[in-house]
């Protein structure tokens, strides 16, 4: 069952209060990517207006010192849904060491951008997270990775997924195991990831290496013309 529409103020409300908990700017506790907070928050309402949260878990793929992951736990603290869960996966020792199909020649060294799972921790509790509300797993992604958790874990149904790995071989495994969290109703979980990065920012160590391709121009049919002024 869909929950009211949240009227504008709301929401404004809702992200003042995070904003206000937010590690100051000195900490080094900050989002890799400034866009991606505001995507999650966007997702999030989208979600709670469609009667898609209470009941169900948050699955972050890469989680660097976890920002992300800690906003998107506190957001929904502060839209007041009781029941949810986030769950969050990283070897919590930077890049792999990968150089095999869709791969070749990563710019980055392994172990980049690692950061220690104790570390994330503390990070967490440092900044009010509910730690009885979020679940931590430790790993390279494979798929015998996850076919171990599985076994030790309870998964709930999906209702966002934040993908973060960067790699191909990181990736595939990830996108095997996403499905086994689907909804009962048979709803794919919406999925976010955080916006590329152009390889030309110095500053971005994991600035996308690839260029997309464009996509193809749909036929025009009865199903998918757009209306004057139509989105």
């Amino acid at each position: 069952m869909a929950a009211p529409l949240l009227p504008k103020s709301v929401k404004r409300a809702v992200v003042d209060a995070l904003t206000h908990d937010m590690p100051s700017d000195d900490v080094a506790f900050r989002p890799a990517s400034p866009a991606s907070p505001p995507e999650i928050a966007r997702s999030i309402f989208d979600l709670h207006e469609a009667g898609l949260l209470e009941g169900r878990c948050y699955y972050e793929f890469g989680l660097f010192r976890g920002f992300a992951f800690w906003f998107a736990h506190q957001m929904i603290r502060k839209m007041e849904v009781r029941d949810f869960h986030c769950h969050g996966f990283d070897s919590f020792e930077g890049f792999p060491d990968v150089d095999g199909p869709g791969d070749e020649g990563a710019p980055w060294a392994p172990g980049t951008m690692a950061c220690s799972r104790e570390q994330v921790e503390a990070y967490l509790r440092e900044f009010d997270a509910d730690m009885s509300r979020i679940s931590l797993h430790e790993g390279w992604f494979s798929d015998e990775l996850f076919a171990g958790f599985e076994k030790e874990n309870a998964f709930g149904e999906a209702s966002l997924v934040m993908l973060d790995c960067d790699f191909y071989e990181s990736t595939v495994p990830v996108l095997r195991f996403i499905p086994t969290a689907r909804s009962r109703e048979g709803e794919s979980p919406r999925r976010t990831s955080p916006p590329a990065r152009r390889r030309s920012d110095p500053s971005s160590p994991r600035a996308s290496r690839r260029p997309s391709r464009p996509s193809r121009p749909r036929p025009c049919t009865t199903e998918n013309r757009r209306e004057p002024g139509g989105r």
